[in-house]
């Protein structure tokens, strides 16, 4: 368990100190350092930067140098993030808190987790369809190409805000969803070929990790990353997500292509293929609350908020940003009606459980409406047995949604359902929602005041409309 000799960061485990935003001449250095990284390893620089360095720094400024001899970065994949740098303590604010084992064990199973995704494409080859995706994409050559590569983009481009950005664009499905393809949908170019140079180019990588010291210097820090480099080689869908970029970049299409994934390491994979000027990135969650090292390097970053643009810019001034067009007729009117009794829902996050857990028992006990419903984060299962769970929140009528630091509170601002936020003292640092910032009247510190707040409902809901007729010139720039 944790060294109690080990001052940790307000956010992290047993915080005893704020953490600060590291600063810009550390992201340039980081940036710099890019170069320096083997592929695939360095397309995890953002990932690097957010769960390795930063932490680092924040942890050697609360004790000494010393406690870097503690810290071993390796890489743990999951199918919700491809990367994430843990040490032999994990003090992640949204992971788990304690040993995370022996890491040739881990490696192991990552290896096992390689090849069981090699055999299960080798299935979606021979599902209906898959075998003539190349064909089905050149029928759409004219169109610009909208790359869906997880699931749950397929609700980001559903969102009231992308609706006008993937309106006249051909959607490049990276996997076989459970339900047929629209007219406008295609599945990505995949074939046996494929599969067998991605596991020789993955199998390859991995061995020659295991050969390669790969170190690099960060302001005065040292960077041994030997371990993380042959875990991050072990993630066979980086391979795969290449040939197949490849493909889709050899059909010679002129038009613009425009992706979800922001700052991922497949955003960086994207950016290899495609030029910086036909290259789209959209923001689909919140913007990170620190300039991630590589936003805007490589090609063109959408931003919804006029606010987060002009921050952005004037800040960044050698990349390249572009602002969303949204018309005023996107945002519906407050879907709340007064007379008829609130339902309340509570959408979860998937971090600092044991406090979510605690924050939605209280409020179940303040008599907050005869039951709360619960709508859980996409990588989440369910968690707490004894209320009832919603699939489809927009289907329900007369919610009040409460959460904490959710992404979600974007598109019902969007969609006119009034939401309610509340920040403990250690989610301050994550205090960065266009549409929940502290200083907001839908965002509360203190617990006793969300509870009233929300209990007086009528006058909760009128303040909602006339802040949010307020926050609308943000999106519209008027």
């Amino acid at each position: 368990m944790c060294n109690s000799d080990i001052k940790w960061p307000d956010g992290f485990i047993s915080g005893t100190s704020r953490t600060r935003l590291p600063s810009k001449e550390d992201s340039k250095r980081m940036l710099d350092s890019h170069k320096l990284m083997p592929y695939p390893l360095n397309l995890h620089i953002n990932s690097i930067f957010q769960f390795y360095f930063f932490p680092l720094r924040c942890l050697i400024d609360l004790n000494n140098s010393d406690v870097k001899s503690k810290a071993i970065p390796t890489i743990w994949f999951s199918g919700y993030r491809e990367m994430q740098a843990i040490f032999p303590i994990d003090f992640k604010f949204w992971c788990f808190s304690g040993k995370k084992g022996r890491y040739s064990i881990l490696r192991i199973l990552v290896l096992l987790r390689l090849y069981f995704r090699f055999f299960s494409y080798i299935r979606l080859i021979f599902l209906k369809g898959a075998r003539s995706s190349s064909v089905e994409m050149n029928k759409f050559l004219f169109k610009d190409l909208l790359l869906i590569r997880r699931p749950i983009h397929l609700s980001s481009y559903a969102n009231p805000f992308y609706k006008g950005i993937a309106k006249n664009t051909t959607k490049v499905l990276f996997f076989y969803p459970k339900r047929g393809l629209s007219k406008d949908e295609v599945y990505a170019p995949l074939s046996f070929k494929m599969l067998f140079k991605a596991l020789w180019n993955c199998t390859f990588s991995i061995y020659r990790a295991f050969k390669t010291n790969c170190k690099i210097q960060v302001s005065d820090i040292e960077l041994d990353l030997k371990a993380a480099n042959i875990e991050a080689c072990c993630h066979f869908e980086t391979f795969l997500y290449k040939e197949q970029l490849q493909a889709i970049a050899s059909l010679k299409n002129n038009n613009k292509i425009l992706s979800f994934e922001q700052v991922s390491s497949s955003a960086e994979l994207e950016k290899k293929f495609f030029s910086k000027n036909d290259l789209f990135h959209i923001q689909f969650g919140i913007v990170p609350y620190y300039p991630y090292p590589t936003i805007g390097v490589g090609s063109t970053f959408v931003i919804r908020s006029s606010n987060v643009f002009k921050s952005y810019s004037d800040n960044l001034i050698d990349r390249s940003f572009e602002k969303l067009k949204v018309d005023k007729d996107l945002f519906c009117n407050i879907q709340y009606q007064l007379q008829k009794p609130p339902c309340y829902v509570f959408a979860t996050q998937p971090y600092r459980k044991k406090q979510e857990g605690e924050l939605l028992q209280t409020l179940s006990k303040a008599g907050i409406g005869r039951n709360i419903w619960i709508k859980y984060h996409p990588r989440e299962l369910e968690l707490y047995s004894n209320f009832s769970t919603v699939e489809n929140l927009f289907s329900m009528e007369n919610i009040l949604v409460i959460t904490r630091t959710s992404s979600l509170v974007v598109e019902l601002f969007a969609r006119g359902i009034p939401y309610a936020c509340y920040i403990d003292d250690k989610d301050l640092d994550l205090d960065q929602g266009e549409v929940s910032k502290i200083d907001d009247p839908v965002t509360f510190a203190n617990l006793d005041e969300l509870i009233v707040s929300i209990k007086n409902i009528n006058d909760y809901i009128d303040s909602f409309k006339e802040w949010r007729n307020v926050k609308l010139k943000d999106y519209l720039g008027d």
